[in-house]
């Protein structure tokens, strides 16, 4: 349904030639193609054609949005490839005093300085996030605590990674936020996982496994690290399965 309705939208603005609104609607068809259907190609082509569009209508702010959920996609691919426009929109952000593109931005950087194994710069900007976020009262602050969880742990620091975790459940079940949950029971349980708290781990996965509808993205993951923690409590007809 959400689909069929930007549909028509992106095509009523086609016909009255509105760059702008074409644009929106293509990068919300590529948002639900990602996280409702989990088509990673497919929702790629859709940002593609909504850069294209929002260039066409100097929608800067909206080009900043768009390099980040390319950006989210490429992380998934542990492609480095658009650090470059992260880096853009970042500046952009400063420039224009935009907290909420510098909010971004500096989340996708983490990211992005992660897959490049630069977990100091890694931690830099997933904390600049997460100041950004309280400063300024922003409604996606869990997903900066889950990045922020994730930079300690590839840092080896596992006590503030399990703190950054538990900080993400916690607002993320206050706010109702099932998505960021999904992901935040996820890092939770790799860090009981790396502190070799192998059963308890798998709570926190079984907790995601729950929440079937928000997990498509997560959901290979998960899996992969129910099979290593079944390995590793020696449960090996488990972990095959």
């Amino acid at each position: 349904m959400a689909s069929a309705e930007l549909s028509l939208s992106k095509d009523y603005a086609a016909q009255i030639d509105n760059d702008s609104i074409v644009a929106l609607a293509l990068n919300s068809i590529g948002i639900h193609e990602a996280t409702a259907n989990n088509n990673l190609y497919l929702a790629q082509w859709y940002f593609v054609e909504s850069l294209k569009h929002a260039q066409r209508a100097a929608y800067s702010k909206l080009e900043c949005t768009i390099y980040g959920n390319l950006c989210t996609l490429a992380k998934l691919q542990n492609d480095t490839s658009l650090m470059s426009y992260v880096r853009e929109s970042y500046d952009y952000g400063i420039e224009h005093e935009d907290q909420h593109v510098v909010f971004l931005a500096a989340l996708n950087l983490g990211g992005m300085y992660g897959l490049k194994k630069e977990y100091d710069s890694a931690c830099y900007y997933c904390q600049r996030a997460v100041d950004i976020g309280k400063q300024n009262g922003l409604n996606k602050l869990p997903i900066a605590y889950v990045a922020l969880s994730e930079a300690n742990l590839d840092l080896g620091n596992l006590e503030g990674a399990d703190k950054w975790a538990q900080t993400a459940i916690d607002l993320a079940e206050k706010e109702a936020d099932q998505m960021v949950l999904v992901n935040a029971y996820n890092k939770k349980a790799m860090v009981c996982s790396h502190k070799g708290m192998f059963s308890e781990s798998n709570e926190w996965l079984y907790k995601a496994l729950d929440m079937s509808e928000f997990i498509d993205m997560e959901k290979s993951r998960i899996y992969h690290l129910l099979a290593e923690n079944y390995e590793s409590l020696g449960m090996v007809e488990k972990a095959l399965e």
